[in-house]
């Protein structure tokens, strides 16, 4: 089996080719969380079912359901491939703010809050149903269907059992494969599974139901008197039948005449015990020694001539000599081909210059210590100048590799199938860009802000009506002022010879930004974090990582920095 843990969020997920997931793989794992944590300057929901109309840092595609829609209705996934991921942990931050609904949603914070393991800003769910909710005030979004703890510092974002179970269900109204989760060593621990943990919710939400078997169920199924393990019909307690298997039945001693001689079990000669499972009778000897006749002409009959070892012996003639035989081993074998070594030896009484056919499955792609041609399924082979006579009784040998033959590959785009029912065929359907395609099916062209026919601002204009936007491949509607990014490079370090810097990256706009920079660096930069580079020249371009990508209007982000070489 193979899976792929998958992003979710569509400025992750447009970094890949999810249509060609399926081919490759059986599963896909959807990582439906995270989609919000203390690298936000502001509290969110770490993994919302649905979007919630209040969050004023809403983005399109950022929560499960919409999630699972794009994987399925915009890359034509089935959905008994998607595999629902839930988090058995929870993200903080501190020095956040009431608001003004007093629950500390939506609001600023100075930095990650409570954390564990070594990671601040993260908490296991036990920790969190054990030490935060009896001390925190706990609330629930009944659009996203997810709730969150707050105690007037410090805010927490977290799936608790009803969240699992709500999500459960969800897996069954859609038809999704299943679920996973990120972790188990989260979860409040117990075996089995203690009755307030996420993972017997969600055991209970797929409807799941603890098996018995009767080898194990404490009740005599079979009436013999005896119980589970004692009833010679159980091999363990997971065996689901305790009924003892009947003695075998074999045909000398199942009361019938099997061999049509009028005798039947032991009363038949053909049968030596009541295990025995042949009733026919063993025919008359007749083997060349043993029948009376001369059979090779040299006056000589059965155990008087040499050629005759016993009675049982089946050639009575008298040459002692065979033929030139081989033995064919495989060496090494890797499927679509393998080598092999084939021994020659000379049974003859004679020297002999060897010539032998051998079966192959395949090609032979070369053959060492020999000479050879193939057809039908076999190479005959003849020796090498050096090793092409054997003296009786001696041997030599040769090898070969083949190439198995393989079932030429089918592609949609090639196979004469209408494979997407549109009326059109291979490459006459536009769906097709060459003979090698191996999806016909068209390609939706895709819509935008600035082409859906949808007012999306609000403001009463739709589409190229709109200032806001540029052309119909736009895909922001709105007229907001454009953020400006500004970066800062501080040096914290200097020897001389080199130096690191401290690179800070703010948004002075009024819009959420997927930054990129471009910086003047000085000498060569041999370590760099928080961010990806590029070098060129004296030029530095930097953007974020899929954590630190995004930079909120009006705030800054920092743990970005380098190191560099005069």
């Amino acid at each position: 089996m193979l899976t792929i843990a998958a992003p979710a969020g569509p400025h992750n997920i447009i970094n890949h080719e999810p249509d060609q997931f399926p081919q490759y793989v059986d599963f896909i794992n959807l990582m439906t969380y995270d989609f919000h944590g203390s690298w936000d300057s502001s509290t969110g929901h770490l993994a919302p079912m649905y979007p919630a109309s209040d969050d004023p840092f809403a983005r399109p595609g950022w929560s499960v359901d919409e999630t699972v829609r794009t994987y399925h209705d915009e890359y034509g996934i089935p959905k008994n491939q998607l595999v629902l991921g839930l988090p058995f942990y929870g993200r903080s931050w501190s020095g956040v703010s009431p608001g003004a609904d007093g629950d500390g949603l939506y609001q600023g914070s100075t930095g990650a809050g409570p954390g564990e393991r070594g990671e601040p800003g993260m908490l296991f769910y036990s920790t969190i149903a054990q030490t935060y909710e009896p001390a925190y005030s706990k609330y629930y979004h009944t659009e996203a269907k997810v709730p969150w703890l707050y105690n007037g510092t410090d805010f927490i974002t977290y799936d608790d059992a009803a969240t699992i179970s709500t999500k459960a269900q969800y897996i069954l109204q859609q038809g999704l494969a299943g679920a996973m989760f990120w972790n188990l060593m989260s979860d409040v621990k117990g075996n089995p599974a203690p009755a307030n943990s996420l993972l017997s919710a969600l055991w209970d939400g797929l409807g799941g139901t603890i098996p018995t078997y009767q080898c194990g169920d404490g009740i005599d199924n079979d009436g013999d008197g005896l119980v589970d393990l004692q009833d010679p019909g159980c091999t363990n307690a997971g065996d689901n039948d305790e009924t003892d298997e009947p003695p075998p039945t074999t045909q000398c001693s199942d009361g019938l005449d099997n061999d049509g001689d009028g005798l039947i079990d032991l009363a038949d000669p053909g049968c030596e015990a009541a295990e025995d499972n042949d009733e026919t009778n063993d025919p008359p000897q007749n083997a060349q020694c043993g029948d009376g006749i001369d059979n090779d002409g040299d006056g000589l009959i059965d155990l008087a001539d040499p050629g005759c070892e016993n009675a049982d012996d089946n050639d009575e003639t008298n040459s002692l000599c065979g033929k030139v035989a081989t033995e064919t081993v495989i060496q090494d074998d890797w499927d679509t081909g393998y080598c092999a070594n084939v021994m020659v030896t000379n049974n003859t009484c004679d020297s002999v210059v060897w010539q032998v056919s051998v079966g192959v499955e395949g090609t032979v792609g070369n053959l060492w210590n020999g000479e050879y041609t193939q057809h039908d399924g076999a190479i005959q082979v003849r020796g090498a100048a050096w090793n092409s006579e054997l003296t009786a009784g001696q041997s030599t040998s040769f090898g070969f590799c083949a190439k198995r033959d393989q079932a030429p590959v089918q592609y949609q785009c090639s196979d004469g199938v209408d494979n997407d029912g549109d009326g059109l065929v291979d490459l006459q359907d536009p769906g097709c860009v060459n003979g090698e395609d191996n999806d016909e099916y068209n390609k939706p062209a895709p819509t935008t802000q600035c082409s859906d026919g949808v007012d999306n601002d609000g403001d009463g204009l739709v589409d190229l009506n709109d200032p806001g936007c540029a052309n119909a491949e736009d895909n922001d509607e709105h007229n907001g002022v454009p953020a400006k990014v500004v970066a800062k490079v501080q040096i914290s370090d200097d020897w001389g010879t080199g130096y690191c810097a401290n690179v800070t990256i703010t948004n002075n706009g009024t819009e959420d930004v997927d930054w990129r920079v471009t910086l003047n660096v000085e000498g060569n930069v041999r370590s760099l974090w928080g961010g990806l580079y590029e070098k060129n020249g004296d030029q530095l371009t930097l953007e974020g990582k899929a954590w630190n990508n995004i930079v909120s209007a009006g705030s800054t982000l920092s743990s970005i920095g380098f190191c560099a070489d005069r």
